[in-house]
């Protein structure tokens, strides 16, 4: 039994891994002169397969938006105190005073995890110090904080920036919005606009905290993620500490380190776990390891549990599945153990800027039905391959399945080839279409272990010709502008 269960599985979470890798539905955008038919299909490269993606099902065109890189042109001043007489960058001594808030579930989706983290006093209900990640944003050029207490008990007030209006904490953010905002909608939100990008919809600026959550509920405001203040269009290759491989400078982890990981993971009494084999992805060896209701994969380089499987969590099947019951947890509450579940298992998940790309209710007929949310990291507007996935029992709230991939990125973010002629080359791919929409997104594949892409991802659709629509999907190298991949639409 435990065999069959774990051969379902592992089919489904291998191709269902490549398809959410790249379940990119803030990506799927309209175009700049129209809309991707419902039907567009983006295929794209990962784990050494391809897997064809439904931007329809995804999500509807209108709340959609395109990615491309949004790079502040200003570089803000590193964060500074005045104390005493003394300028000091001694990050615990800065402990900013933020009204925190309970945010609205709907409003809470378009803000980045590490955004939600600092506002919202509900959640997350664990992971690191908020004073810690305060710290950390003031160092990284992220947030500033004009209202100070000082270790003297003095309170310090210094605006770096004279340009930006006066606030009591400022964070610098990018903004996704709907092709049909204007400034007018949401400049009475914004304290010091850095860049403006109308063609492809999105802004970066400094915004007060304490307006975020009334920012993010315009319904022409997508989404909004911090901003990377130190990564400008001629940075060299982007390296960051929460990309160090942990177990960097060490052997790889053996099949007794993975069982440790897997306890550690689990946090509950020791399994009886048995090593099946080693599997081969692009992002190296995995040891499988199973006992008689879970199933795990962990990363050999990292020591990293990156897959869990709990068959008992599994809805209960029932092949008279009109008569069953309906969910019993709400949708929010579903979400809410997910995320608290990722805090408490994914290195740095309330400190990167993760977007919620798949929050979703799935009916699988007599299988019963499955909550699925996904989260993704943006870096500077270009997905990368860092993920999570997760999935919760409707029934019983338990989460059935947990897929976490947190891999080094080792190569440069900043695409030498420009969307119009990513564009361009994709359009030319494709003979005798007429009426062409067409749309690109950014975005960090895996080849193989050592082989990671900056790509453009684009999608060319024209007029049905005998009811059959035309374009496809083309994946353009955004270094050396070489085709990497074309698929027509079948």
């Amino acid at each position: 039994m435990i065999e069959c269960l774990k051969m379902r599985y592992q089919v489904i979470l291998v191709l269902g891994l490549v398809t959410l890798i790249f379940n990119i539905p803030f990506a799927c955008a309209e175009a700049s002169n129209g809309t991707i038919s419902p039907e567009t299909t983006t295929e794209v490269l990962n784990n050494s397969s391809s897997v064809s993606l439904n931007a329809s099902k995804m999500l509807p065109a209108e709340t959609a938006t395109e990615v491309t890189i949004a790079t502040p042109e200003i570089t803000p001043s590193p964060v500074s105190l005045f104390v005493d007489e003394t300028w000091s960058a001694e990050p615990t001594m800065i402990k900013p005073v933020l009204q925190q808030k309970t945010i609205p579930v709907s409003v809470q989706r378009k803000i980045s995890t590490d955004l939600h983290y600092l506002i919202d006093s509900n959640s997350p209900r664990t992971g690191p110090d908020r004073n810690a990640v305060e710290d950390q944003m003031l160092i990284e050029g992220k947030l500033k904080v004009n209202t100070l207490d000082s270790p003297s008990g003095k309170v310090v007030h210094r605006n770096t920036t004279p340009s930006i209006k006066s606030a009591e904490n400022l964070v610098l953010v990018s903004i996704d919005l709907d092709p049909s905002a204007s400034m007018t909608d949401i400049d009475a939100y914004l304290s010091s606009v850095l860049e403006h990008n109308e063609q492809d919809h999105y802004i970066v600026a400094w915004v007060d905290l304490s307006e975020l959550d009334t920012l993010a509920s315009l319904d022409t405001v997508i989404n909004i993620r911090t901003a990377e203040p130190s990564i400008t269009r001629d940075s060299p290759v982007y390296h960051d500490t929460k990309f160090v491989n942990r177990r960097e400078g060490l052997p790889p982890a053996t099949a007794d380190d993975a069982k440790v990981s897997v306890q550690k993971f689990v946090k509950t009494a020791e399994r009886n776990l048995e090593l099946k084999e080693t599997i081969k992805t692009s992002r190296g060896e995995s040891y499988e390891l199973v006992s008689d209701s879970e199933w795990y994969t962990v990363n050999v380089n990292t020591g990293e549990v990156e897959t869990a499987v709990f068959l008992n969590a599994q809805p209960i099947s029932n092949p008279l599945h009109m008569f069953r019951n309906a969910a019993e947890i709400s949708q929010d509450d579903a979400f809410t153990r997910a995320e608290d579940y990722a805090g408490r298992n994914y290195q740095n998940f309330y400190n990167r800027t993760m977007i919620l790309t798949q929050s979703r209710l799935v009916d699988h007929g007599s299988a019963g039905k499955t909550y699925y949310f996904t989260w993704r990291e943006k870096i500077n507007n270009v997905i990368i391959p860092n993920m999570v996935d997760i999935s919760v029992n409707p029934q019983s709230g338990d989460i059935i399945s947990y897929i976490g991939i947190d891999q080094p990125l080792d190569i440069d973010i900043v695409p030498t080839v420009s969307r119009e002629e990513a564009l361009s080359k994709s359009v030319g791919a494709f003979a005798a279409i007429d009426e062409v929409k067409a749309s690109a997104i950014l975005a960090v594949i895996a080849i193989s272990q050592n082989d990671q892409r900056l790509v453009w991802i684009t999608d060319v659709s024209g007029a049905p010709k005998d009811f059959i629509h035309t374009g496809g999907s083309v994946l353009i190298d955004a270094h050396t502008g070489q085709v990497v991949k074309i698929d027509h639409y079948s």
